[in-house]
């Protein structure tokens, strides 16, 4: 294994382990929730948001300082309620986190206490969860364990340590940030780690390992395209650089075309990491056409251009060929066609979906430079949707189902549910891919056994949670 994955892996180890012990001091101390369970998420949910905030801070988002937090805290901290305007440290951590949340059409966030900011709601979430503003605001939490200015900046998180007494949240974070860049990747691995396994139990939560997520990324849309441009073209292309660097204009220009229109669905896509991963592998192929045109320098304003939506609201024709900054292509295509046109994602968790949301905002500002402020960031779309994937749309009536979680009975006995009546096929592509793999894994292919299965019940006048039952069974067997 990479011996920078396994850095970061004991880095991760040993955080969690300390901030174990943070957390224990808040929930004994903190008041507004009873309940130990939900102590215990709201906490979590708390440390997932300060940190993805910890990011957009050391890209200078928050009043162009990247100590903005601490600052303020050191401010509260030597001054009184009535020329601060807040009451406690996490006090003024909630009121920043709603300014934040603000203003969704706006392009950014101006206000004599905050300062200024970029639109960043789409990487907030806290006030998006169970808790509404005024539970939230009603929580208190002793300032000591949010922030203690007398804590050392040198935790040593290389190093196993079970607890260090008095240590806070924003100085655990600081520290963590210090020694090991927070990214998307991070994020999701921390919010994964932090549901115990009994709950994991209980609501059905399996994660997919980081190597397989990659692999799958690796082996489906690469493996896509280029299966595409064979067939249209009659070729035999082996990999995207061959495709890239050939001298037909017309593959580069396929392919370019093809990458504007793919669509990519994560159907339970959890804190949204084969997302991520599939963000990262588009935006490298978008990179090399990029690179590769620049190189050969000829005319390509008939193709190789993109429309966005510009600050006044009106449809901008970009030139590609014209960009000169790997940062600013990587933005514009992240923010404008990966992003907003490519990646669509549901899952039946609210939290776990804010999370993937962050997480893609993340990957989104990597390349994003405040100082150059070359287009809005609010224009981005995330496709990203709470829901039942297995249920998808339905049209009964919520209100008159008093408990929260729709039975399968109840759904089915609905009147004028349209039931499907195309059988399922698998493509001939994805049918590759599922042997090979299956092939490599050295197990058997079930699908399209499982398919036939799932047909057959199709095909049948009614259906009730017997049926549901058989194909439950044959896929735990």
């Amino acid at each position: 294994m990479d011996q920078n994955i396994i850095k970061e892996n004991r880095i991760i180890k040993n955080f969690l382990s300390l901030y174990k012990g943070v957390r224990s001091n808040i929930e004994n101390s903190m008041i507004g929730l009873i309940k130990d369970k939900e102590k215990k998420e709201f906490i979590d949910l708390l440390l997932i948001q300060l940190l993805v905030l910890k990011c957009l801070e050391r890209k200078g988002f928050f009043n162009n300082d990247k100590e903005y937090i601490i600052k303020n805290l050191d401010e509260i901290s030597s001054s009184n309620e009535s020329v601060t305007n807040f009451s406690s440290y996490y006090d003024f951590l909630i009121k920043f986190i709603e300014f934040l949340g603000e203003n969704c059409n706006r392009v950014s966030n101006h206000s004599e206490i905050y300062g200024n900011s970029p639109s960043v709601h789409q990487a907030v979430f806290l006030f998006k969860g169970k808790w509404d503003k005024f539970q939230i605001q009603t929580i208190t939490i002793p300032d000591r364990y949010i922030y203690n200015k007398g804590i050392s900046k040198s935790l040593d998180l290389l190093s196993d340590q079970k607890r260090i007494e008095n240590l806070d949240l924003i100085n655990l974070i600081d520290n963590f940030y210090s020694i090991n860049t927070i990214d998307g990747y991070i994020i999701g691995t921390i919010f994964e780690k932090l549901l115990n396994s009994n709950l994991r139990k209980i609501m059905g939560v399996f994660y997919t390992p980081n190597i397989i997520t990659s692999y799958m990324v690796q082996n489906t849309i690469s493996r896509l395209l280029i299966d595409e441009v064979n067939n249209r073209f009659k070729c035999n292309f082996d990999s995207i650089d061959s495709i890239i660097k050939q001298n037909d204009g017309k593959i580069r220009k396929y392919l370019f075309e093809r990458l504007l229109n793919l669509k990519i669905l994560d159907p339970a896509m959890g804190s949204g990491h084969f997302l991520e991963e599939s963000v990262d592998s588009l935006i490298d192929i978008h990179e090399k056409i990029w690179s590769e045109t620049r190189i050969r320098g000829t005319d390509l304003k008939d193709w190789f251009y993109i429309n966005i939506i510009d600050k006044t609201n009106k449809i901008k024709t970009i030139y590609l060929s014209q960009i000169t900054e790997r940062k600013k292509f990587r933005f514009l295509i992240k923010s404008q066609i990966i992003i907003s046109n490519n990646i669509y994602g549901v899952d039946i968790d609210n939290n776990t979906t804010n999370i993937a949301r962050a997480r893609l905002y993340l990957s989104l500002i990597e390349d994003y430079q405040i100082a150059k402020n070359w287009i809005l960031i609010s224009k981005a779309r995330f496709n990203l949707k709470v829901g039942n994937s297995l249920i998808g749309i339905h049209n009964f009536n919520l209100k008159r189902i008093k408990k929260k979680q729709l039975l399968l009975d109840q759904f089915i006995a609905q009147e004028n549910n349209e039931k499907p009546i195309k059988e399922f096929e698998i493509p001939i592509n994805l049918k590759r891919f599922i042997n090979s793999i299956a092939n490599e894994l050295l197990i058997e292919n079930i699908i399209p056994s499982f398919l036939n299965n799932i047909n057959t019940i199709l095909k049948k006048r009614s259906l009730n949670s017997e049926i549901f039952k058989e194909i439950v069974v044959f896929l735990v067997l």
